[in-house]
């Protein structure tokens, strides 16, 4: 738990993140995402290689991290100072003055001795409230890189010291805190695992979240989009833009551009360096305005993670976030293979582009209280962390019958360390006034979607109804009941569907997360950084007053509709309903965009918004005007 400050002494809303490895990112995004200021300092560019040798190396990280460069470099929040490093820490928790020195560049060779003399114009006071070292696994990390050095090195330089004997085993109840109030680590177990450091990282910006709560959103001023452009009734006026990365080959590319250039309604087509950079999406909003774009095509790498960033980008230039298709070209082996492939891809995303019409945007009203289930070490952390972030949190501990969330590990005994820990928990659970305890109890009903839940609770033989903004689940184990009744996809093994492994602990419902462990282990200092680091990626959507949902639902034609409860009984998410009219309805808020529906209605009564038929065929038939 991070330490609290008095209320007499002043607060800056702001976290320097000195790291840009996949923790630092996480943890960067994670506190941007919830109304905090951040200055992430990184001695190199995030992503970017040293040597041939490193490329190679890191090759699938970075590929991996892609998105999450992409997302920093355009979260409105997040300052990157790259090139840099701490060089003096002043002040306490809550009111630091940190002094980054500004680096030159590795390729300025020639002036690096001019810049020497002057030292003082690379210096920059810099006011945060709480600072988080976080050496750790990234692609400018050599495979030997040793994080617990560096840590040790940063501890000495600045006056903190590490709990525990050694940097990699400090006390499993603190993780993450240091002996200097407001000063964070992470990265000290020196794993190179992706899935671990992003947990690492979201665990310690929860921390950092805590101590700055009473100041959430002082310098996170909301971003204002100009109007958008009306495009109805507009003759298409299509965009290309190809990733240069996607093809070793600079000529195969140069070659698909101008091919894509002599397609009906195509306007503008161009090839860049890298698509997943702020750099290059500015690249695109000025496109935009310059080319009087009204569709765009995007071919990058990873079309599934960038699409968000790439609908940002629309939204800055006045444009409909859904006049976009983000084309994905695969990797088909040898190179004239991916060559054709790739021309033939942008053929059927032109295709699909010109009959793209703007969609409405989804909104919902953000409940801002949340819902933990279980009773273990995990859910516990993740409720008073909630709470001390200054969120209103209902933990329901459920009956303990079958497979209970809180049931103990199987086949092993759970030590007198975690036994004394959940006590402790338990204690500051019933002092902290805004957790509210529900014991012994049993879920009975639940409806919403992301940003407004409802459950009810039969605690006791009496009825209690919870309105919320989110849901952490501490799977002991993967209840099967409990999935049916949260609505939450299994997959064929039993375990919760995750739709991104750069996002370990979001379930595939929006809005629900996961912490503990599903094979029923129990170790003290991993649960505790899971509930965390749980309780920091919900509070991304309470510190919210609404969340923007996709509008990429499924509509049903009451025409057409015969009530033949197909989408009903097959649809994962349960959002299609019989209405009082006796046909089929989907609630916006609930659908989650899969098209399962479409494909089994008999009566092809239901049409997927952004994926509609017509624009489906439209691609099928260039790929077949292609093959003939």
């Amino acid at each position: 738990m991070a330490k609290k400050i008095h209320q007499e002494q002043s607060i800056t809303a702001a976290v320097m993140i000195a790291g840009a490895g996949i923790a630092g990112m996480q943890a960067a995004l994670d506190l941007a995402d919830a109304g905090f200021k951040v200055y992430l300092v990184e001695n190199g560019a995030p992503g970017r290689q040293q040597s041939a040798k490193g490329r190679t190396a890191a090759q699938r990280t970075l590929c991996c991290m892609s998105p999450k460069l992409l997302a920093v470099q355009v979260q409105r929040n997040i300052e990157l100072i790259e090139n840099a490093s701490v060089e003096d820490i002043n002040g306490s928790a809550g009111n630091f003055l940190v002094t980054v020195n500004k680096e030159p560049a590795a390729s300025a060779r020639g002036t690096a001795r001019k810049t020497k003399k002057d030292s003082s114009r690379n210096h920059a006071d810099v006011a945060v409230g709480a600072i988080i070292f976080a050496p750790g696994f990234n692609s400018l990390a050599a495979a030997r890189y040793e994080f617990k050095k560096e840590l040790r090195t940063q501890a000495e330089k600045h006056g903190f010291s590490i709990p525990g004997k050694k940097a990699g085993t400090q006390g499993t109840s603190s993780p993450h805190t240091t002996s200097r109030p407001g000063i964070f680590m992470t990265g000290d177990s020196g794993t190179s695992e992706i899935k671990a450091a992003i947990i690492e990282g979201s665990s310690v910006a929860a921390l950092a979240a805590e101590l700055l709560s009473s100041v959430r959103g002082a310098l996170a001023p909301e971003k204002k989009y100009p109007a958008e452009m009306r495009v109805s009734g507009e003759e298409p006026a299509i965009g290309i833009f190809v990733c240069k990365q996607i093809l070793a080959d600079t000529k195969a590319v140069t070659g698909i551009i101008a091919g894509a250039r002599k397609l009906a309604l195509v306007v503008h087509a161009e090839k860049m360096q890298e698509l997943c950079s702020r750099a290059s999406l500015q690249q695109v909003t000025s496109a935009i305005a310059e080319h009087r774009l009204n569709r765009v095509v995007a071919v990058t790498c990873n079309p599934q993670a960038h699409e968000p960033l790439f609908q940002e980008a629309l939204a800055e230039a006045g444009l409909n976030r859904y006049l976009l298709v983000m084309a994905d070209t695969g990797n088909a082996g040898a190179q004239q293979t991916q060559v054709k492939r790739a021309s033939d891809i942008i053929r059927m995303a032109v295709a699909r582009a010109r009959l793209l019409e703007p969609l409405r945007e989804i909104s919902s009203e953000v409940a801002q209280r949340g819902l933990v289930i279980g009773s273990g070490l995990s859910a516990m952390t993740a409720a008073l962390s909630l709470a001390n972030q200054g969120f209103d949190v209902c933990l329901v501990e459920q009956e303990k019958e079958g497979k209970s969330a809180g049931a103990k590990p199987q086949g092993k005994q759970v030590s007198e360390d975690i036994k004394r820990a959940q006590r402790t928990l338990h204690k500051q659970i019933t002092g902290q006034r805004r957790i509210q305890l529900f014991s012994a109890a049993r879920i009975t009903g639940f409806t919403g979607h992301p940003g407004c839940y409802t459950t009810t609770l039969s605690v006791k033989g009496a009825n209690k109804t919870l309105k919320h903004g989110m849901v952490i689940i501490e799977p002991g184990q993967v209840q099967e009941d409990l999935a049916v009744m949260l609505k939450i996809p299994v997959t064929p093994d039993g375990s919760y569907l995750r739709p991104d492994e750069m996002l370990p602990l979001d379930l595939a419902c929006g809005g629900m997360f996961c912490c503990g462990y599903e094979d029923c282990r129990e170790e003290m200092r991993r649960s505790i950084v899971l509930g965390r680091a749980a309780a920091a990626r919900a509070a991304t959507i309470l510190a919210k007053r609404e969340l923007i949902l996709s509008s990429s639902v499924s509509v049903v034609d009451p025409e057409r509709c015969v009530a033949c409860l197909a989408c009903v009984r097959d649809c994962p998410y349960r959002a299609p309903a019989i209405s009082e009219e006796g046909v089929a309805f989907i609630e916006p808020a609930d659908c989650r965009g899969c098209g399962i529906c479409v494909s089994v209605c008999p009566r092809k009564a239901i049409d997927l918004k952004h994926y509609t038929d017509e624009q489906i065929l439209a691609e099928l038939t260039a790929l077949v005007d292609l093959r003939s």
